[in-house]
């Protein structure tokens, strides 16, 4: 549609009620790619981004992302719910260097510089907010 932009974003969403967000990442990678076979590694980074949702109703974001490992490549949008379908165009594998000849816009900013940092060795003891 005219003036819809693309944003390209990782997997994730709101915790169910009984969830801690280890069980709310497994859950979420499987209703958004249908992936099963995983290792949740570290968790990395943290925000709390504010942000209008298509609705206007206004949200705050409680971040955590984590290093994930698979040897599945696969994605799916099967599991996925109707309005998460609808707002969902593609699902894509990224390299770090497509990432940073990317012009498209993602939700993570300095995303290909972050991830560079982890793959250059820059783990973390604790969590850094992005």
């Amino acid at each position: 549609m005219q003036g819809e932009k693309t944003l390209w974003v990782t997997p994730g969403g709101g915790l169910n009620e009984d969830e801690d967000f280890e069980s709310g990442l497994r859950r979420e990678l499987f209703e958004e790619t249908g992936l099963t076979d995983i290792d949740i590694g570290q968790w990395i980074w943290f925000r709390n981004k504010p942000f209008t949702m298509k609705n206007g109703e206004q949200i705050l974001s409680e971040e955590r992302y984590y290093l994930v490992r698979t040897n599945n490549a696969a994605i799916t949008f099967e599991y996925m719910d109707s309005i998460e379908r609808g707002l969902t165009k593609e699902g894509k594998w990224w390299s770090v260097e497509s990432l940073k000849l990317s012009s498209e816009e993602f939700f993570t900013e300095r995303l290909s510089e972050r991830l560079q940092e982890i793959i250059d060795g820059g783990y973390f003891v604790e969590p850094v907010e992005v």
